[in-house]
């Protein structure tokens, strides 16, 4: 019988594969097939009513789980067991392929994901969204990370309590670094997970989804999460304070303290490139 619908597709399948959600039963229906995963899930009509932002908030996700979810999989493989990683990669590869999906339907409803495209305030404001939307997991992760060590440091906030109160701006400072230095480690700290599954994406796709270097990935992963103190990660971790309020007017802040966060970010992202380069593609 023909197949025109998803629920045609499910209705025809196998009892075996009765049990997989929706994208893993096209990624099984593309093997067989030998049909493009994506013109399958298009042909499908799977998720073809989401929303741009929509799009955007669902491939973050997923990328992130994807990632998450890959660091499971090389760790289960390292300790042998082998039907977990199996699946592990199942599930993984679920993630990436609606993922993928996500970004081709938010790219064909005008999304900007390249500063290249970039021509106007419209495009601008586009790409700049579009960041913000790929970030939102890694923001919640430094968040976190910020509010359990926050939690952790008991003594160091009632001594900047008191220091407040006594009005001792010398110790309010001192100790106010203290507090931005630990909360941006605990964002560091909670980073390194999501670091090591984002350089083991880049060892699959460079190798074509067949090899990973564990190792590599959990020592390139150390600069990769040091990197993200100097970026929105460190900035969640800290409650959102890039640096102390400099002098000058509120606009005048705002201006100095925007440029250090976009030469923050952008150092970050560089920084990590550089490691996925080596520690993930030059790796496998």
């Amino acid at each position: 019988m023909p197949i025109y619908s998803l629920a045609d597709l499910r209705a025809q399948a196998p009892k075996e594969l009765q049990g997989l959600d929706d994208a893993g039963l096209i990624r099984a229906f593309s093997e067989k097939t030998g049909k493009d995963p994506a013109q399958v899930a298009d042909y499908l009509g799977y998720r073809a009513n989401q929303g741009m932002w929509s799009a955007r908030g669902s491939a973050s996700v997923d990328n992130y789980q994807g990632n998450m979810l890959g660091l499971g999989e090389a760790v289960a493989n390292a300790l042998g067991a082998d039907d977990t990683a199996r699946s592990l990669r199942s599930r993984r590869q679920d993630n990436e392929l609606d993922a993928a999906l996500a970004t081709r339907r938010a790219q064909q409803q005008g999304a900007v994901d390249d500063w290249r495209d970039v021509d106007g305030f419209g495009s601008a404001a586009n790409f700049v969204g579009g960041v913000g939307v790929q970030s939102l997991p890694y923001v919640v992760e430094g968040l976190a990370g910020g509010l359990a060590a926050r939690g952790l440091m008991g003594g160091t906030r009632a001594a900047l309590g008191a220091a407040q109160a006594a009005g001792n701006t010398a110790e309010v400072a001192r100790l106010g670094g203290r507090m931005a230095a630990g909360q941006t480690a605990g964002g560091v700290a909670t980073s390194y997970p999501s670091a090591v599954g984002d350089i083991l994406s880049n060892q699959r796709q460079a190798s074509g989804d067949t090899t990973t270097d564990i190792g590599a990935a959990f020592v390139g992963g150390v600069p990769y999460a040091l990197a993200n103190a100097f970026g929105v990660v460190g900035l969640a971790a800290r409650g959102l304070k890039p640096l102390n309020l400099l002098e000058g007017g509120m606009a005048k802040r705002a201006a100095k303290q925007g440029a250090i966060i976009a030469f923050g970010e952008g150092s970050n992202e560089t920084s990590q490139e550089l490691v996925n380069q080596s520690f993930g593609r030059m790796a496998v």
